[in-house]
């Protein structure tokens, strides 16, 4: 799915890349929170069975856009060994560096870093939920602005700044258990996430255009699951040696680190 739907975002024009990537995230953050609720209006009235028809009919939609991508557009040649080859490869290897990065941190803070909150909430699924909405919602102003921003001006200045900033909360999550302290911790990342991860996506967009657009974007969504993957095996690795959270921040803040290292766009575009 992803993969056709950023062959589809790029057929925007560059020079609002930012602005309709931040529209974009504020649809998706305001779905985010509209709907658990109307899948607990689904379920009271029509029941799981009816849930899981709903989601149905939601991917459908979804699909539709990138049905109406030109077979021509989704021409590409990929294998392993050429992928590979990229490790050596000057023009590829810090992007491959910040997609393995990018998955390491998503999958802390998206799936492992909930089941540990779930705990230091006292295990209410009503309290999880409630923590979360608050942090989708506090974003969405900063997400529109930021993004025009990008648009007129270089933005790699926030971004190294945020870098910092992101690996620090991530050090403070592994000591801080009280859970509004932890609440203004998570909102100010997602705060300072806008300005990491918007310029991220904006430089991806932009290099994608100056190759093999396919080929990138499948490369891209490659090396962000090798990222995924290796946290998972870095978190059963901690278990088994009988470490804690405390030590499993260090992954997000490896993750985060690696997402620095992707160079600015107008540098690359210099070279």
């Amino acid at each position: 799915y992803w993969i056709p739907f950023h062959l589809l975002f790029l057929a925007t024009k560059p020079q609002v890349f930012g602005q309709e990537m931040g529209a974009i995230d504020i649809l998706a953050r305001w779905s985010g929170v509209l709907g658990p609720i109307i899948g607990g209006l689904v379920i009271s009235q029509l029941g799981f069975s009816g849930l899981f028809w709903w989601g149905i009919g939601m991917i459908l939609i979804s699909i539709l856009p990138i049905w109406f991508l030109e077979p021509s557009k989704l021409s590409w040649d990929f294998h392993l060994g050429h992928y590979w080859e990229k490790l050596s490869s000057r023009w590829f290897r810090k992007d491959l560096l910040a997609f393995v990065g990018q998955g390491l941190e998503e999958t802390m803070y998206g799936t492992i870093w909930p089941v540990v909150l779930f705990g230091i909430l006292g295990g209410s699924h009503l309290a999880l939920g409630g923590y979360q909405t608050v942090t989708l919602l506090m974003g969405s102003l900063l997400v529109l602005f930021i993004g025009r921003k990008i648009d007129h001006e270089a933005v790699a200045n926030y971004a190294r700044w945020a870098i910092v900033g992101l690996s620090v909360l991530w050090l403070a999550r592994g000591y801080v258990s009280d859970k509004w302290v932890l609440l203004g911790i998570d909102t100010l990342r997602d705060w300072v996430a806008i300005f990491a991860f918007i310029p991220f996506g904006v430089y991806i967009y932009r290099r994608a255009l100056t190759g093999d657009s396919p080929l990138y974007v499948v490369e891209r969504e490659a090396a962000i699951n090798i990222g995924r993957v290796l946290a998972v095996v870095l978190v059963g690795l901690i278990l088994v040696l009988g470490g804690d959270w405390r030590w499993m921040v260090w992954i997000g803040i490896v993750g985060v680190f690696l997402i620095g290292l992707f160079p600015t766009y107008e540098a690359d575009r210099k070279g």
